[in-house]
């Protein structure tokens, strides 16, 4: 009876996993230096920047898989219209963020690598890199909501423990308007909570 939520919790305890590898894994520089500065990090460091992206995009697909796998499981308990706005959201979210990682891995490359060659960032990236910080915007508004049902879901349905589900609701109520200073990492600690809890559930 348990085994759906069980798959569902693997796919999310594993893509939390991956994003917070892919989020703490070096260099750190770039993330709180100036401009340029941050530019050239990235250029003396394409392997580990590909690293970082690739954590959080196959993080990311597979915790949309496992938000869509706990919807469905829910689908017929209570939570279960609730889960199903947790998947759709996170849905919405990952297009966001997959849009941005490709620019983060193909302009922003580009202009460090421009930036050493010429000592000036090209005029182009910055108006790009802000609409590029506006789809993290939104990725990071409509994960969180994400976060706060699944979470909200989860208490519906008397999974326990009722403290993960309180954490994420949490989570995702407070978590957007701090994104800036806390890092999208945040953001996967709900669904590896949840995942974690509906692998442990009892038969």
């Amino acid at each position: 009876m348990n085994e759906p939520f069980r798959i569902a919790g693997w796919f999310l305890l594993s893509g939390a996993l991956f994003a917070m590898v892919g989020a703490g894994t070096p260099p750190y520089k770039q993330w709180y230096s100036p401009l340029p500065e941050a530019l050239r990090v990235i250029a003396a460091h394409p392997i580990g920047w590909r690293c970082i992206h690739a954590g959080f995009l196959i993080g990311t697909a597979l915790v949309a898989v496992g938000m869509a796998l706990y919807a469905r499981a829910l689908s017929q308990r209570p939570g279960g219209a609730l889960a199903l706005v947790a998947a759709v959201t996170f849905g919405i979210a990952t297009v966001f963020w997959s849009v941005n990682i490709a620019f983060r891995l193909t302009v922003t490359p580009w202009a460090a690598n421009e930036l050493v060659a010429s000592g000036v960032v090209p005029p182009l990236y910055q108006p790009f890199s802000a609409s590029a910080g506006l789809l993290f915007a939104f990725f990071a508004a409509f994960a969180y909501a994400s976060d706060a049902c699944a979470g909200w879901a989860f208490l519906r349905a008397e999974l326990l423990p009722r403290w993960v589900a309180w954490t994420s609701i949490v989570v995702g109520i407070a978590g957007a308007p701090i994104v800036a200073y806390s890092g999208p990492w945040v953001i996967y600690v709900p669904p590896l909570l949840l995942g974690i809890s509906l692998v442990r559930l009892a038969p």
